[in-house]
């Protein structure tokens, strides 16, 4: 069996998608997704190469339309970016 090592960055963002919980998952169940899995990778490659919190919105609707069919409130969405880059700012 490997052991797989995951960075800080994915769990960090893993933590904050899941209290962030644009689907209301945790809400409903009771339980952390795995739904958002998907959605650790690309964000953390569009904040490496964008501190544009206009793309990280872009891209989180999207998918939250496209592949949840959610639709949260917007101003939650460019709250949750807006905390996103914030943290990639600030991390060590």
């Amino acid at each position: 069996m490997t052991v797989q090592h995951e960075s800080t960055d994915v769990i960090e963002v893993r933590h904050m998608l899941s209290d962030w919980d644009p689907i209301g998952y945790f809400a409903a169940n009771g339980i952390y997704p795995d739904e958002y899995e998907a959605l650790i990778q690309p964000l953390l490659t569009r904040l490496s190469h964008t501190a544009r919190r206009d793309d990280i919105v872009a891209y989180l609707d999207h998918e939250l339309h496209h592949h949840f069919g959610a639709f949260p409130d917007e101003a939650r969405v460019v709250e949750f970016a807006e905390r996103l880059l914030r943290w990639y700012a600030a991390r060590g």
